[in-house]
């Protein structure tokens, strides 16, 4: 007799909490959990389209590179100089005119444990934009550790003999395993 009791019991109970469930369920669909039109969703909701993280990266990537085309390392200042090599005043003079319209800076490459050089060389590049009439040329150009790491040895030899053949430095430049001379 308890045994049935208990089960008549639990049946009650059963009975009793069935509506709860079903005014729960029914809640949750009308909150918007269940299936929605898609003019109903926000458009924060929706999945970014495909490629949009790699776009965004190589965007950023890009403009790293297009910064560091404004880098005056060291090897194209003249050694403990303030003048610039052959090709230090190419690269100055393809810079220059994109200074009003690009925010990139001229940035100079510091030398090591040699502040007076540093800022020598600023002011020098400073004189040399002010005559092309640069906006707030004072400004545009910063002594600073470059963000493109250099190469070295075959790699950036193999990038500057495939730039000279009119390529785009792929780094290979035509040479089979790393040997061949200059």
């Amino acid at each position: 007799m308890t045994m049935t009791l208990a089960n008549t019991h639990s049946a009650r109970r059963a009975a009793q909490l069935l509506p709860v469930a079903l005014l729960g369920t029914a809640a949750v669909f009308a909150a918007g959990c269940g299936a929605q039109r898609q003019e109903d969703i926000c458009a924060g909701d929706l999945p970014r389209p495909l490629g949009s993280h790699v776009a965004e990266w190589t965007g950023r990537q890009t403009a790293k590179a297009r910064g560091s085309e404004f880098t005056l390392y060291l090897f194209r200042f003249q050694p403990s100089s303030t003048e610039l090599t052959n090709e230090g005043r190419r690269i100055l003079a393809r810079i220059t005119p994109l200074l009003n319209s690009e925010a990139y800076p001229i940035v100079i490459e510091p030398e090591d444990n040699n502040p007076q050089l540093d800022d020598a060389r600023r002011r020098a590049i400073v004189a040399m934009i002010t005559q092309a009439r640069i906006l707030d040329p004072e400004t545009r150009v910063v002594i600073a550790a470059p963000t493109a790491e250099g190469m070295r040895g075959e790699e950036a030899m193999g990038v500057e003999d495939g730039l000279r053949n009119g390529g785009v430095g792929t780094g290979g430049g035509g040479r089979s395993s790393g040997s061949g001379g200059r």
